[in-house]
């Protein structure tokens, strides 16, 4: 079958690769139960997308955004196939990239959860790096736009993008390639940015992403014991999330660690003699990213989500190293048995294909790790449901899900209460955390909801204010509520 397929034209061998790839992501990513799933405690985005993906077609909002997720991950997983093929001019090392990517469990589990904003980090940023490997500026500079929008820290791909593209291109066109790739980056939020500033937003948005995590750090740089124990903390952190979420992948982990510092070694050989054209730029670009994000993981990590952009380089280290490997053992084979030369190297390719699918996609396909479900979070909906009245309104702090199962709309623009929040958040509201409440106080939700963050220092004077004016009428443990967070529900006093 493999010699018989070896004879078909590259550009149909390359759709039927795609096709395969695609039929076994969506097997793969579906076992993650999306119809059924928990809400994770932050689906804010899910409701604006809705409008567009969902409600027109009468199609359930939570349903409809996590197939739009799923489908977001199948793309992830035929990008970088395409994308290893051109930078590595090898099908093979595609092939086993995009396997080792769908065989990530996060990924499909995060994706089924949906939706996730990392995750479109994780798509652009493949699509831009392979833009890079294109030599396709324009591309490369509307690709970092999109990840850059869905998570701000994402800006690195344009500095990586006009970098490889400035050093990969003829000293004549160097400006040339540098304009195209900021044009393309600025066009694609012109828009966004006209939307913000003609509805009032614009302020708003930036106080929330640059000045929130602006002030957020320099907070940290102040406190006791400053960047030096945030950095030791956050590796702690960082270590501790990718073992822990890439538990049942580990393998996966050590060998796409290992094949990505050994790609990114030989893409640096031509560097080394002055062959900076011919050099694999898309691959240093995703090498660089990787690093770029390190960098910043080390100054802020939260958790397991914030370890998808990393995937990339990850499938890309295994499918790379998988190859040699099996390039490698091919050579050994033939060498001690010549007449093997003819069927060898097909037969040790599917072998190491259904070696990585079977280690891979195992726990996906044959056990169920989804622990936490939808339905008790629609009963804690209904139970708020029933302390609501027509034009009542509803604050949630520290999950949305009431929000999103219910339809409603936040009371005020602050879903979280943590310190990026704090620092981001409140600068709309004058005189801050005391603006803020005045503002409740005028508005006076007749329910609030609270999840997480409910021992935060800077926040007592709100605790404070929803004892006073609220009292608490019930409570769902973690259990209850399907999620990792215990809600207490308020309502106002009359």
């Amino acid at each position: 079958m493999l010699s018989r397929f070896e004879q078909i034209p590259n550009r149909a061998r390359d759709a039927l690769i795609l096709v395969a790839l695609t039929l076994l992501a969506f097997v793969v990513f579906l076992q993650n139960a999306p119809f059924t799933r928990a809400l994770s405690p932050d689906p804010s985005t899910l409701a604006a997308l809705a409008l567009v993906a969902a409600r027109p077609f009468g199609i359930d909002d939570v349903s409809a955004m996590r197939l739009l997720f799923i489908a977001l991950a199948v793309s992830a997983v035929l990008l970088i196939y395409l994308f290893a093929r051109d930078a590595f001019h090898s099908r093979a090392v595609g092939w086993f990239s995009a396997l080792a990517l769908t065989s990530i469990g996060f990924l499909g589990a995060r994706a089924a959860t949906g939706p996730e904003p990392k995750l479109v980090v994780l798509v652009f940023g493949i699509a831009t790096c392979w833009a890079i490997q294109k030599r396709a500026a324009w591309w490369a500079g509307i690709c970092a736009a999109l990840a850059f929008l869905a998570w701000q820290i994402a800006g690195i791909y344009l500095g990586v993008a006009i970098l490889a593209l400035w050093l990969g291109a003829k000293p004549k066109t160097r400006w040339q390639q540098a304009g195209r790739v900021l044009a393309g980056f600025l066009l694609t939020l012109a828009p966004f940015v006209l939307y913000l500033a003609a509805t009032g937003a614009l302020y708003d948005a930036w106080a929330q992403t640059i000045l929130g995590n602006f002030n957020f750090l320099r907070e940290i740089a102040e406190g006791t014991g400053g960047i030096g124990l945030n950095i030791g903390q956050n590796l702690t952190k960082f270590g501790t999330a990718t073992w822990r979420c890439m538990a049942k992948e580990r393998a996966l982990l050590l060998l796409g660690g290992a094949g990505a510092v050994s790609f990114t070694l030989q893409a640096l050989i031509p560097l080394r003699r002055d062959k900076w054209s011919s050099a694999a730029w898309g691959a240093l670009a995703l090498s660089a990213s990787a690093l770029g994000f390190a960098a910043i993981s080390l100054i802020d990590f939260q958790n397991c989500p914030d370890l998808l952009p990393f995937f990339t380089i990850l499938a890309l280290g295994c499918g790379w190293l998988i190859t040699r490997i099996v390039e490698w053992v091919t050579l050994l084979v033939v060498r001690a048995a010549p007449k093997t030369a003819a069927w060898a190297p097909r037969a040790l390719f599917t072998l190491a294909t259904l070696v990585l699918l079977l280690y891979g996609t195992g726990d996906s396909l044959f056990t169920s790790s989804v622990s936490r479900l939808r339905a008790p979070q629609e009963k804690i909906a209904a139970r708020v449901e029933q302390e609501l009245q027509p034009g009542d309104t509803i604050q949630q702090y520290g999950d949305s899900i009431v929000l999103v199962l219910t339809g409603r709309t936040n009371a005020t623009p602050v879903l979280h209460l943590g310190p990026k929040q704090h620092q981001g958040i409140f600068f709309m509201y004058e005189n801050g955390l005391d603006g803020y409440i005045a503002y409740l106080d005028a508005h006076k939700p007749r329910v609030i909801t609270l999840g997480r963050r409910k021992q935060e220092a800077w926040a007592k004077k709100l605790y404070t204010w929803i004892e006073t004016n609220y009292r608490l009428v019930d409570s769902f443990d973690a259990k209850e509520g399907g999620t990792v967070n215990e809600i207490d529900l308020y309502v106002r006093n009359q």
